[in-house]
């Protein structure tokens, strides 16, 4: 079921939304009614539009189209008339990010990896609008659960003991400086993520194995590897990127 529509914003954030091309939800069913009307062969016959954006805090001409098969980002340049169409089908992306907002960010961002491209697509969408944990069910949905439900059942990983044993003031200061992780509790970690305030884990999701350096955190889990960057000062600014399993050819 898509998030409901937003209260509009306040007029200052509009401008602050405009200036930072922040996207915003909009209704799916109109956007859906208006690409049918003005292009009848863009769509397919039995695609639908399940959750719609605006850039500039509503206010741009371009679109953001999460539909029932793909990604399409329509893009219009110069005077209007001319359009540019992108497609992305949801089994070329092979990973996708979303990354929360700081303690002076406007926005939120959603980044989308396709295979064969080395770049992601990056959107920005205005945080105080968009449910951006909304967004990332969406597509543990439409990229999580069909990888899983399309590829043969991975074995169960059996658990591996968390270690008792302290590693000492000097060994913890190089596992510091170098940046290594440690193992921690698998079933803490995946109850603290699929509740609020940070539901990223689809429901019935396992953490395999869970290891964390600093404050950045590695999990396995059954349906895939999902790394959790924490950014900034405050941490605040978090990064949540998943990797479906299949689309790791090697370790």
């Amino acid at each position: 079921k898509p998030p409901a529509l937003p209260p509009s914003p306040l007029p200052m954030s509009k401008i602050a939304n405009f200036i930072g091309d922040n996207a915003v939800q909009v209704d799916a069913t109109g956007a859906e009614k208006a690409l049918r009307a003005s292009y009848p062969a863009l769509l397919h016959a039995k695609e639908t539009v399940e959750l719609a954006f605006a850039n500039r805090g509503g206010a741009g001409r371009d679109q953001h189209i999460f539909s029932s098969h793909r990604l399409l980002l329509v893009n219009v340049k110069g005077l209007g008339k001319r359009k540019n169409f992108l497609s992305v089908p949801y089994a070329k992306i092979q990973a996708f990010a979303i990354e929360t907002a700081g303690s002076l960010d406007g926005d939120v961002e959603l980044r989308l990896y396709q295979v064969g491209k080395h770049f992601p697509i990056q959107l920005d969408f205005a945080k105080a609008q968009v449910d951006i944990f909304a967004i990332n069910d969406f597509f543990n949905r439409k990229i999580v659960a069909r990888d899983a439900e399309n590829r043969p059942a991975l074995p169960r990983v059996h658990d591996i003991p968390l270690t008792t044993k302290k590693s000492g003031a000097v060994a913890d200061i190089f596992n510091f400086l170098g940046d290594n992780a440690k193992q921690i509790n698998a079933a803490a970690v995946q109850a603290s993520l699929t509740s609020e305030p940070t539901p990223v884990l689809m429901q019935g999701e396992t953490v395999e194995l869970a290891f964390k350096s600093g404050r950045d955190t590695v999990l396995f889990t059954d349906k895939r590897l999902l790394r959790i960057n924490v950014k900034g000062i405050t941490g605040k600014r978090v990064e949540f990127l998943s990797v479906i399993w299949s689309s790791i050819s090697g370790f």
